[in-house]
């Protein structure tokens, strides 16, 4: 059975479509050679991807060990690297209290500097 659509039409679908996808291409090599640009380009994307996920893994992992540093800093100047009246409670509650001050501090000039504001 032959096709009810005529070739002439398909090959302008097909020109069409290829158009949305924003392909110049004439002939069947140029459309092959565009193709493998836009492979090599999605490679190359894929491949800076990676990099800045890995980038952005090691300033978290260096972000954690700051606050970490600074909480310590923190608590010690605090408690004076004693207990206070050896009430272990009320240690426990200033180092609950100073993580939460310190970690609110950190993301809060973390979410200022993402949006430009520092």
């Amino acid at each position: 059975m032959i096709c009810p659509i005529s070739s002439k039409l398909c090959t302008c679908i097909c020109n069409l479509l290829v158009f949305q996808l924003g392909i110049c291409a004439n002939t069947p090599t140029e459309f092959l050679a565009k193709a493998k640009e836009i492979v090599l380009k999605h490679k190359e994307l894929d491949v800076k991807a990676g990099t800045l996920q890995r980038d952005i893994a090691h300033l978290e992992a260096d972000q954690l060990k700051l606050v970490q540093f600074h909480q310590r800093a923190i608590y010690d100047s605090v408690l004076g690297n004693s207990k206070i009246n050896g009430n272990k409670q009320v240690n426990n509650y200033i180092q609950f209290d100073l993580t939460e001050r310190v970690s609110y501090s950190y993301n809060a000039v973390f979410v200022l500097s993402y949006q430009g504001i520092i």
